[in-house]
């Protein structure tokens, strides 16, 4: 039994060796992408990255100052229950998508 894993391993270590040697010639032979031919693909990724934070931030902030100019409108027309609700709405979503464009901002 023992003789058996012996041969196993040894065989075991030549295949493992020409793996290795079959790899390196291999990857002589690989081409970059054209998006990361051209340099610093970290610094792409994080304008990219900084550029979709800032859309989605503005476009929460957008919708939340448009809820609370419905909000104004229910108040106005009488509605003061529903007003509250979208008055409460849109600042929890100012609250939490600022806070969310902030933990972006740290990470980015």
């Amino acid at each position: 039994m023992f003789k058996r894993l012996m041969m196993f391993l040894t065989l075991l270590g030549m295949f493992g060796s020409m793996q290795v040697g079959m790899v390196s010639t291999a990857a002589a032979d690989i081409t970059l992408p054209s998006y990361a031919a051209g340099g610093d693909v970290k610094a792409k990724i994080e304008s990219t990255g900084k550029r979709v934070t800032d859309t989605v931030g503005l476009i929460v902030a957008v919708l939340c100052i448009l809820g609370i100019i419905v909000s104004a409108g229910f108040f106005g027309t009488g509605k003061a229950d529903e007003g509250k609700r979208w008055l409460f709405g849109s600042i929890t979503g100012l609250i939490v998508g600022g806070l969310a464009y902030g933990i972006a901002a740290l990470v980015i």
